[in-house]
């Protein structure tokens, strides 16, 4: 179970890495920004996915059971830096409206 639970604190750090380089190879010119967040944006959900398939795999086998249920929270670390490290990143697309996405029909973006 120890191993489990490390296996998901590990889920931040190659989160944290994947958002880094997103962040990294993302153009910012004003006439791209809108595509380049949802291209990148669903490049890092096709990330997450397959760390969290296969972090969960290794989850499972280490553990059982109990790595499985501890294995269902392999997307937090995921969303939990996608949403804020938007905001931090990319703080101009955030100040004009006071806080809210700059796209009201996709608030994610």
């Amino acid at each position: 179970m120890f191993w489990s639970v490390g296996l998901l604190l590990g889920q931040f750090a190659v989160a944290f890495l994947a958002l880094d380089l997103t962040f990294r190879r993302m153009d910012l010119s004003p006439g791209a920004l809108g595509r380049e967040v949802a291209r990148c944006g669903a490049a890092y959900a096709a990330a997450a996915v397959m760390a969290g398939l296969g972090g969960g795999w290794l989850q499972w086998r280490l553990a059982g059971p109990a790595g499985l249920a501890v294995a269902a929270g392999n997307w937090i670390p995921w969303w939990i830096l996608w949403r804020f490290g938007l905001r931090k990143q990319l703080t101009f697309l955030f100040k004009d409206d006071g806080g809210s996405p700059m796209n009201a029909q996709k608030p994610d973006l």
